[in-house]
């Protein structure tokens, strides 16, 4: 045979219709004596397959086989199908960092340096970055320490005193930091208004003024009025009245007679108060003052000038009486203002100054009757009062320059405008039982001087 020849290649399983010529270049065909030729197809001439018109089978390549014998390898089973994520992944620069994801089938590298680090072929953690961007380097910790941030590295915080951290677990020393229930029983609960006192830093008596707000105050005194350690830090407070404007209560002065009574006499703080036909009237109810007789009463010997008055506001004489058991005919109560006295009758003196409540039986009354005279004439009201025996009432007379007004148990019964004494009169007090057989009990008396 010839070293180069063009046989006819037959391919098993084909039909004459598939039968193709097969030009091998660089092989050699050889008798082997039995009627059989062998092909041969030198390696290193570089010889070449070339085939045309040959079909393949879908999703396989033709490959030899680690034996040496042609096989069939199957694309995505055997092979890897082409992907464009891989062939980005490849081309990504390893040594720049680690890969990621950028968007489909697309990579870049990450730089790692100060944040990750290789030991032991296993990565490590060796930094962090805050929100804000700062990078934070980690130190050492130790096992009684907790993780912290100081000056831009993360490392071991000291526990504090107070705490403890063992076994992983962080605890409160209940010896040094008061647990809340041991502050709830040892402390007061927060409060604004106490918050305030203890905010105030000067003395004195303490004000709330509002809501969470106090303020420091004194006690000060009027006009008569005197106050000692007013506000209280040198002692209790002392306030003593030493007369003046308001209630007048200065016993030195003749505005003032304060009378109680003391057994058969009548005790007064001011002088010239004189008592005839008293007696010990205490009862179960009242310490009282008995007067019993045709002329038993008490008057002030000296008498309080008008001209002495303050006429914006007036001048008080009251009396707390009770009447006797028996109010038949021939009683006589009476009780307010003289000039120069009352009559033991029914009848005052003419022309003389008079501002008094009287209870008369020998002129029919069954009321007190509110009586005020003058040089010019006389006028009287019906209280509509009822005397009852055996009850206490209040009567009380006010003279000011314009008018006399008459009060049972502090209401107003009348006002008298057209019988006002004379500016030149001397006013005097007087109250008593003026009929043999009847009696008049005196609980206590009064002349103040009230300034408007």
């Amino acid at each position: 045979m010839s070293d180069r020849i063009s046989p006819i290649l037959l391919i098993q399983g084909a039909t004459r219709a598939t039968t193709r010529e097969l030009t091998i270049s660089g092989a050699t065909l050889a008798d082997d004596g039995g009627g059989r030729a062998t092909l041969t197809i030198s390696g290193g001439g570089g010889g070449l397959w070339t085939s045309s018109g040959i079909t393949g089978t879908a999703n396989r390549i033709a490959g030899f086989n680690g034996g040496g014998g042609a096989a069939y390898y199957q694309i995505g089973t055997d092979v890897q199908a082409y992907d464009a994520g891989l062939t980005s992944l490849t081309a990504a620069d390893a040594s720049a960092g680690l890969p990621y994801v950028t968007g489909a089938n697309t990579w870049a590298s990450a730089t790692y340096s100060g944040m990750l680090s290789v030991v032991a072929g296993a990565w490590k953690v060796v930094g962090l970055r805050e929100s804000g961007g700062t990078d934070l380097t980690i130190g050492a910790i130790s096992g009684t320490k907790l993780l912290g941030v100081a000056s831009g590295s993360v490392g071991g915080v000291t526990v504090g005193t107070g705490l403890s951290l063992a076994a992983g677990t962080l605890a409160v020393d209940t010896a040094t930091i008061a647990t809340l229930a041991a502050v709830a029983a040892a402390y007061q609960p927060l409060d604004s208004d106490l918050t305030a006192i203890a905010g105030l830093s000067s003395t004195g008596l303490i004000a709330r003024t509002g809501a969470g707000t106090v303020a420091a105050r004194t006690i000060t005194g009027g006009s008569g009025v005197t106050v000692t350690n007013g506000g209280g830090q040198g002692g209790n407070p002392t306030i003593s009245f030493s007369g003046g404007t308001g209630q007048d209560d200065d016993p030195t002065t003749a505005y003032t007679i304060s009378i109680t009574p003391s057994g058969s006499t009548l005790f007064s703080r001011d002088s010239g108060i004189t008592a005839r036909s008293a007696s010990n009237g205490d009862t179960s109810q009242y310490r009282a003052t008995l007067f019993t007789g045709s002329i038993a009463d008490f008057y002030s010997t000296v008498g309080v000038a008008q001209t002495g008055w303050n006429y914006t506001g007036y001048i008080s004489f009251k009396v707390k009486l009770i009447t006797g058991s028996s109010i038949a005919a021939t009683a006589r109560y009476k009780m307010g203002w003289t000039n120069g006295g009352l009559s033991s009758l029914d009848a005052e003196t003419a022309g003389r100054p008079t501002m008094i409540f009287r209870y008369l039986t020998g002129l029919a009354h069954t009321n007190w009757m509110c009586y005020t005279q003058n040089a010019a004439g006389s006028e009287e009201t019906d209280s509509l009062v009822a005397v009852a025996t055996s009850t206490v009432y209040m009567l009380e007379v006010r003279l000011t320059s314009t008018s006399i007004t008459y009060l049972i148990n502090g209401s107003t019964v009348a006002t008298h405008t057209t019988r006002i004494p004379p500016t030149t009169a001397s006013m005097q007090i007087q109250c008593g039982n003026y009929a043999t057989g009847r009696s008049l009990y005196i609980i206590g008396a009064r002349v103040t001087l009230q300034w408007a």
